[in-house]
């Protein structure tokens, strides 16, 4: 059975429609606007076995359909190098105020596909069809988007919603085990900030023994998400909840692309979440961990990646207001809140990862 819901940006005066379901089809969409021209961005790594869903997407979206812009794989996709040359090509492919973009892939196509959108031409309307599982549950919903600098992530972008969001599960699966468990670790970031009953679905998936999440649950972490960013839809508050495990994990993720050892984002956040709930948060650790553990997700970091260069990350993060850091801890599954801490916490939490 396919969901639908909204996102409802109050103060900026968006609605996203949100659908969620495997064959996602031009009737399921019949209730969107039609736009004159669809100009899709697609991720390279797309395989070639979803080509005709698709192609079927992409003409329900818009009367034309121009050629694709291809975008390179993982975090080559936000370089400011290649974001200027994907510029330049959009705007020679014949789009005018009434094109739709239409971005089709993994996390880093969406973060810079969107982007795209909400500067070219001052501002299209945009479609978002995640393709991994960790883009459906984290970079397709709630409107962050933007660029790296170097191996900085995410330090030029904006929030901006989306008019639709396509998670059709028909494309998890070709998914390779690592990049599902990606997805898994931000799902699991999502159980333990719910707490109840989303919690214990997760650890009855890791259960099962299944090698996906079943449609109804990555709807509830998703619709989760969602409900979040549409009472705070740019950070001012509640949606701060949802960057647990990214402090320590983005610094992670900086070190691992400036060296080149593959650690992908949400095997980034998995040990975040655990550094996180090791040093800020002793008696929510053992169900941080727990989880973690039960969905088979990292303890430790992989040879190669040196803790100490991640340090400076931390020091450079784009949450940082002076000498502190806004830190979401969770004391036990349901229960968070957010701390005030100095970066120099952050930095001996991130230390915690040597010892396991």
């Amino acid at each position: 059975m396919n969901s639908r819901f909204e996102i409802v940006v109050s103060d900026a005066a968006q609605r996203t429609q949100v659908f969620v379901g495997e064959g996602i089809c031009p009737a399921d969409l019949a209730g969107l606007p039609q736009a004159s021209t669809v100009l899709p961005l697609v991720d390279a790594g797309v395989p070639s076995a979803h080509a005709v869903r698709t192609a079927a997407l992409l003409s329900a979206l818009g009367q034309r359909v121009l050629p694709p812009l291809a975008l390179p794989l993982g975090e080559a996709a936000k370089s400011l190098d290649g974001f200027a040359a994907l510029a330049e090509a959009a705007l020679n492919s014949g789009i005018d105020r009434d094109t739709r973009v239409v971005v089709v892939g993994g996390g880093a196509t969406l973060d810079c596909g969107q982007f795209l959108a909400a500067v070219l031409l001052r501002g299209l309307d945009c479609c978002v069809v995640p393709t991994t599982l960790l883009a459906q549950v984290d970079a397709g919903v709630g409107g962050k988007c933007g660029l790296d600098a170097g191996p900085r992530k995410n330090q030029i972008g904006v929030i901006r919603q989306p008019i639709a969001l396509l998670l059709d599960t028909g494309f998890l699966s070709t998914l390779p085990r690592g990049e599902v468990l990606s997805g898994l670790a931000e799902m699991a970031k999502v159980a333990l900030l719910a707490g109840g009953a989303l919690h214990e679905a997760m650890h009855a998936h890791a259960r099962s023994g299944a090698a996906l999440p079943s449609n109804a649950l990555l709807a509830t972490c998703v619709e989760y998400k969602v409900r979040v960013v549409e009472r705070d839809p740019f950070e001012r508050g509640e949606r701060i909840l949802l960057n647990a495990g990214h402090t320590v994990g983005h610094a992670l993720e900086a070190a691992s692309l400036e060296a080149g050892v593959v650690l992908p984002h949400g095997l980034c956040v998995a040990l975040g979440l655990r550094a996180e709930a090791r040093h800020f948060a002793e008696q929510g650790a053992a169900a941080v961990e727990a989880l973690l553990d039960a969905l088979g997700l990292p303890r430790r970091v992989p040879q190669g990646l040196d803790l100490e260069r991640a340090v400076s990350f931390i020091v450079a993060d784009k949450k940082r207001r002076g000498a502190q850091m806004r830190v979401p801890v969770i004391d036990a599954p349901g229960q968070v809140r957010v701390m005030e801490c100095a970066v120099n916490d952050c930095v001996n939490a991130l230390r915690t990862l040597a010892a396991d």
